[in-house]
């Protein structure tokens, strides 16, 4: 949604016979809301900072990713975090781990560790391969690379996928007007079904499924296609759905969408956007959720925007975010992203 300065919000839109019944959480600043159909907050946690992300886990505990300082931006690049935290219903801190090499994401095991996106200096000879982006003098000598950490619940890293190692700088381009700082911005990171990573990468805008065991990349597709996605996760079909957030796009303005790809065919099968290229828009952060009825939860994250489409595109739910907190790009109502639980979730502490 385009910027007006009396904008509508809380719940702007609701067709009670079309979207699906629920619950929102969202987070904020320290504050973490759990929203109701109607907008209204039924739950809330306070978190030790300014948190990022979070989500639900099985058992009713809240992981957040923690931000720190809002205003104060990371020393290496945005989506920088300070740790990990794990939240009971009532706030109770039940866990932390503190690494500001971390960012983005983070997907819990079974045993309860993690597997968290992280960076850590690429070799100069990798360094010196990569392709793209703006030079600038502030640029590091050796480029910041992602990695993922396997984080275990004694404070245990260990890196297990090197992108400098898996990966083919002459391949995976830097976007030409991006910075040289890192390669390639891994912002969201999931298990598949079969066990295996899918990562999102934002500066090559490319998505990709990675051998867990061998680190090569089975799938990878969107240069061409996105620009600068996000939140990139299996559906049950086998499908895999993103926000596309539309930023640098070539010969044609910048507008997000939906899509849903079929990696058996490199095609997309399904996709939403507004008719009026104006009223969806993100350069940052974002998600999309399938949910059980078929409708398509997204986070419209930079305008703090929460929405329910149908599979034709319809709008049948929409809540904006009341709320300006303090950030290094100046007050934002942003909602990084945001998931949607049924009635009935266990997971929920209703």
């Amino acid at each position: 949604m385009a910027w007006i300065r009396n904008r509508p919000t809380g719940l702007v839109y609701s067709d009670l016979d079309k979207y699906a019944p629920g619950y929102a959480l969202a987070p904020a600043g320290e504050i973490i809301r759990l929203l109701d159909v109607t907008g209204e907050t039924v739950h809330t946690w306070n978190a030790p900072s300014a948190v990022a992300y979070a989500r639900l886990l099985a058992g009713g505990n809240l992981v957040v990713l923690l931000t720190g300082d809002p205003v104060k931006p990371h020393p290496i690049a945005n989506g920088g975090i300070e740790g990990l935290a794990e939240l009971g219903p009532d706030s109770e801190l039940l866990w932390q781990h503190h690494d500001d090499m971390l960012h983005h994401d983070a997907w819990r095991l079974e045993d309860g560790s993690y597997y968290c996106p992280g960076w850590e200096p690429l070799p100069p000879e990798i360094s010196a391969r990569i392709q793209g982006g703006w030079p600038h003098e502030d640029d590091p000598e050796q480029i910041w690379g992602d990695v993922i950490v396997h984080i275990t619940r004694d404070g245990g890293r260990e890196v297990v996928w090197r992108a400098g190692e898996a990966m083919v700088p002459e391949e995976h381009p830097i976007c030409p007007i991006d910075n040289r700082k890192e390669w390639a911005h891994m912002n969201a990171l999931r298990m598949t079904r079969d066990g295996h990573w899918l990562a999102s990468f934002r500066m090559t805008s490319t998505v990709a499924k990675i051998h867990r065991q061998t680190g090569e990349l089975l799938w990878q597709w969107g240069p061409g296609q996105t620009s600068h996605q996000h939140d990139a996760r299996e559906l049950d079909s086998g499908n895999v759905l993103m926000f596309d957030n539309g930023v640098h796009r070539t010969r044609m303005p910048g507008f997000a969408r939906i899509v849903e790809v079929d990696p058996n065919t490199d095609q997309i099968v399904w996709q939403y956007m507004d008719k009026v290229m104006l009223a969806f828009q993100s350069f940052m952060g974002g998600g999309a959720q399938r949910l059980a009825n078929g409708n398509t939860y997204i986070t419209e994250a930079a305008t703090g925007r929460l929405f329910q489409v149908t599979a034709e595109g319809e709008t049948v739910w929409e809540w904006v975010n009341p709320d300006l907190l303090p950030s290094s790009f100046g007050p934002t109502p942003v909602i990084w992203r945001s998931h949607w639980y049924a009635p009935g979730d266990p997971r929920l502490p209703l």
